[in-house]
């Protein structure tokens, strides 16, 4: 399963991340009970992701309101994170809802066939499994935001730690949207436009989004090694 989760972050550097979600599901599905449960797990772990990401966004929009200083721009962004994370979290739960109505299960066969592969073959935990996997969500991404501020406080040394720390999970979502290969350019002008109000000139965040994306590419030059490594077994090689 490491072996396979490095090979997705590879892949991941295509645009939005997707071929490298499908190309995991792919390569582990020999490696769960059942193989339904590969593109479930993808999902999941998509949805979990959103989940910390926008929740540290919110509370950095709360904690430093200098990242969207308009009253307004600030309550709708706050607005729509709470839409994006009551989804979520529905989605999440949805499956014991599916599988307690005969009804609901009946009308599985109306939906794309990854939502019916995470409502059909989904495993709904306790309330308390399910907060924890939230709030290990929340850690997980919280880590990766640490790592990328220490890049962003050794480019710029007198910048406002809040502020950075507020719009660093902006600055990841933004990279997910799907625009160029691994954020290459996108990543740059994304670090320019929402770390400028935290203190960083244009140079210094430039300078800091080319070493995010140098431990990005390193973390994905591990999966590439795994991906060719002529020892794996060739249930772990990707097909045609």
């Amino acid at each position: 399963l490491v072996r396979h989760a490095f090979v997705g972050i590879y892949f991941a550097m295509l645009p939005t991340g997707l071929v490298g979600d499908l190309v995991r599901a792919r390569r582990t599905e020999s490696a769960l009970p059942e193989p339904g449960r590969a593109r479930v797990v993808a999902l999941v772990d998509r949805l979990a992701g959103a989940f910390g990401l926008l929740t540290l966004g919110g509370l950095g929009l709360g904690a430093a309101r200098g990242v969207f200083e308009h009253a307004v721009v600030r309550a709708a962004t706050l607005a729509l994170v709470g839409v994006a994370l009551a989804l979520t979290v529905a989605l999440l739960v949805l499956p014991g809802f599916v599988a307690r109505s005969a009804r609901l299960r009946g009308r599985l066969i109306h939906l794309p066939e990854v939502l019916r592969a995470l409502l059909d073959h989904g495993v709904t935990p306790s309330p308390a499994a399910m907060a924890r996997a939230l709030g290990l969500s929340v850690a997980t991404q919280g880590l990766a935001i640490l790592a990328i501020h220490t890049l962003v406080t050794r480019a710029a040394p007198g910048a406002s730690q809040a502020l950075v720390l507020a719009a660093l999970p902006w600055v990841v979502l933004a990279t997910y949207v799907p625009v160029t290969p691994g954020g290459v350019g996108q990543r740059e002008l994304v670090f320019v436009a929402l770390l400028a109000p935290a203190g960083l000139s244009d140079s210094q965040a430039t300078a800091a989004s080319v070493s995010t994306m140098a431990m990005t590419w390193l973390t994905a030059a591990i999966g590439f090694a795994l991906a060719t490594e002529r020892g794996a077994p060739d249930s772990a090689r990707p097909s045609r």
